[in-house]
């Protein structure tokens, strides 16, 4: 209990028995805490008594990046419907009960609790690593093989985030982290532009990207990158054809891993899949790199045992009639797709939290990428603004005479730019372990950058000061 009691005063600044009033108020019933069932950056889930039942009680962390929010647990409320609806291993993640007044230190809209059964299993991580045998690996990837055989056989008509209507019907809706209703919440004009649900893939990306102009399109200084990198990809969508338009799309999980999965651990079976806030419909490209688990794990340790369970997984897809899922399958999440579709969503379908900067960052390393790869005219000039506190030394004593140098002349000095918003180099793209091989130039070594900068322009105290504080202020003095 003191474990508890801790916890839930570090989260919620406040005693257990204070937060089970709260929450019995909200519920209208009852309610005792026993225990914490699981706590992520996300979530705390509490194992609570509900009267005479047992029940998980799920609460939103503190934290505004991390927050789920009321419509993201709704979307895994509405998943979760779906999937017991396909006898696939998951609980029901719902309702949704909005906390009015809201809990401590969460803010109004996003304060809301989830009642739910106690998931049965301890995750698969647990056991994965710890001298599992190959025959109880091949049981699990066998139960993820079979439910992604089943999502694959009961297509939906359209893409967008799951929901529930008033009758207690999941159904396709608008997608709640989309950037263009983040413009609606905001109070933005997005004109034509819609959140979903979508007809084509096309249309989801043409939104997509039309929603982040909407958001970031005027920034003052990444703004013109943004519209112009936004340009080419709106061209090469008008003549971009989909390989399976008309066919349907299909329920993926949104943050799949191996603790969302839990096992019996005698016998391997899946029990249950946790964490479906958020879901959303894609395309089958997206169901293929959802459930192969040893994908996400960080490292292969043994290539031959990794390779043998890869095929295993596979050749049960193609059992169970998912040979096209089967096909488009990858063993781990380094190796990277060619597929247009694959590699706009890997690059675009994430939240941006590093504002204008990290859109454009995206925007341009997207555009590099299909470059490289043929997708887009090679001749398209890809923009890229360069913050001045990334600039080199030599670029800071040349900038009064010559002006600022340009995006695509920092990137070619192979300095990268990272999405966590801190500048790392004087590049606007993330270095990233892909096989692309894009070029670079060696950066100039450290003698050249002494030979190059003048001491006129700022006193060496003052530049090593700057370096060591990572300062976002250019100060020139005379």
């Amino acid at each position: 209990m003191a474990e508890l009691r801790d916890v839930i005063f570090e989260s919620f600044l406040c005693l257990p028995s204070q937060l089970e009033r709260m929450v019995s108020r909200i519920l209208g019933c009852a309610v005792q805490f026993t225990g914490i069932l699981g706590m992520g950056g996300w979530n705390l889930v509490l194992d609570a008594h509900k009267g005479d039942q047992r029940v998980a009680i799920r609460l939103p962390l503190a934290g505004q990046k991390n927050r789920i929010t009321s419509a993201l647990a709704d979307s895994g409320y509405a998943a979760t419907l779906f999937l017991s609806g396909l006898g696939i291993q998951t609980v029901v993640a719902g309702p949704v009960h909005v906390a009015s007044p809201p809990l401590p230190y969460t803010p109004r809209g996003k304060s809301h609790l989830t009642v739910m059964p106690v998931a049965e299993g301890v995750p698969a991580w647990e056991l994965w690593r710890k001298g599992a045998s190959v025959e109880w690996k091949k049981t699990v990837l066998a139960d993820l093989a079979g439910i992604t055989v089943r999502l694959y056989h009961r297509p939906l008509d359209s893409m967008g985030g799951m929901a529930v209507d008033c009758a207690g019907a999941c159904h396709v809706g608008p997608e709640p982290q989309s950037p263009v209703s983040q413009a609606m919440e905001r109070g933005l004009d997005v004109g034509a532009l819609s959140p979903g649900p979508y007809s084509s893939w096309k249309e989801y990306a043409r939104n997509h990207i039309g929603g982040l102009m909407v958001l970031h399109g005027n920034s003052r200084r990444y703004g013109e990158s943004i519209r112009a990198n936004a340009a080419i990809l709106l061209r090469w969508l008008d003549e971009f054809q989909e390989s399976r338009e008309g066919s349907g799309f299909f329920l993926h999980h949104p943050d799949f891993g191996p603790t969302q999965v839990l096992v019996d651990p005698a016998s391997g079976h899946v029990k249950c899949i946790l964490d479906w806030d958020g879901a959303k419909t894609g395309t089958v490209q997206s169901l293929a790199t959802s459930f192969f688990l040893p994908a996400y794990f960080c490292k292969v340790e043994d290539e031959e045992e990794d390779e043998e369970l890869f095929g295993f997984f596979k050749q049960q897809l193609i059992q169970g009639g998912a040979a096209e899922v089967a096909a488009l399958a990858r063993r781990h999440w380094t190796h990277k797709s060619c597929d247009p579709q694959v590699v706009f969503e890997e690059e675009m379908d994430v939240p941006c939290r590093g504002g204008a900067k990290s859109v454009q960052i995206r925007l341009e390393r997207l555009c590099r990428k299909m470059q490289k790869l043929g997708i887009v005219d090679g001749q398209e000039e890809v923009v890229c603004t360069s913050p001045p506190w990334s600039r080199t030394p030599s670029s800071w004593s040349s900038s009064d005479e010559e002006g600022e140098t340009d995006g695509e002349d920092m990137a070619e000095k192979g300095a990268t730019m990272s999405d966590d918003d801190e500048p790392t180099g004087s590049s606007c793209s993330e270095s990233e372990s892909i096989d692309l091989d894009l070029e670079s130039t060696p950066s100039p070594s450290a003698s050249s950058r002494e030979d190059n900068f003048d001491m006129r322009v700022m006193p060496p105290c003052q530049f090593y000061a700057i370096l060591v504080m990572q300062k976002r202020v250019h100060h020139v003095f005379e």
